[in-house]
């Protein structure tokens, strides 16, 4: 069974669409740190120039439901974040956090029409379909599947804040996963 994580596709993918060799990356303070975004991209390309900036208020926001692109709080964070990085002239930004192109419209606004975004999680959903196909393991199944959602957190805001970014509601699929595994 082909394995695939985040990292890889997107790098693949910003070092594709890169034309000036100047890419940022977004994430949560873990991933800034750790580097491995700039690790992978100088693999690909060593003569790249890689800035980083950890943008960690963009998951609460984005788990709170403040999502909309003229939202002045959220505006307000996103160009403390990217200002530094889009002085740096970058002309591709990776969203290294899954919850980051919920906000994607917002961030394309003040990086401007000239930086090309790459979604970590869409570059990881189209390496797995490529690898799928390469080895014949996608379904003939005709029917939609289901999906079942577990939370840790609230299921009200969980299904209110999903129509945001799924696009549809979850109403009656979401189930509260307790992180602590005494009972109580």
């Amino acid at each position: 069974m082909p394995f695939t994580g985040v990292l890889l596709p997107s790098v693949q993918a910003a070092c594709g669409a890169t034309r000036n060799g100047r890419i940022g990356v977004i994430g949560t303070p873990a991933t800034i740190r750790s580097g491995s975004y700039a690790k992978a991209i100088k693999t690909i390309n060593p003569h790249a120039f890689v800035v980083g900036n950890a943008c960690p208020l963009f998951v609460h926001l984005v788990e709170n439901g403040y999502t909309d692109r003229d939202n002045p709080v959220t505006r307000m964070v996103a160009e403390e974040y990217l200002t530094p990085i889009k002085q740096e002239g970058v002309d591709t930004l990776i969203l290294g956090c899954t919850h980051y192109p919920v906000i994607r419209d917002l961030i394309a606004d003040i990086m401007g029409p000239d930086v090309t975004l790459i979604s970590s999680g869409e570059e990881a959903a189209k390496f797995a379909n490529l690898c799928l196909l390469e080895h014949d393991l996608l379904t003939d199944r005709e029917t939609p599947g289901t999906c079942t959602f577990y939370v840790s957190d609230s299921v009200a805001l969980f299904e209110e804040n999903a129509k945001h970014f799924l696009k549809e509601g979850v109403d009656g699929k979401v189930l509260f996963a307790s992180l602590d595994d005494t009972p109580s």
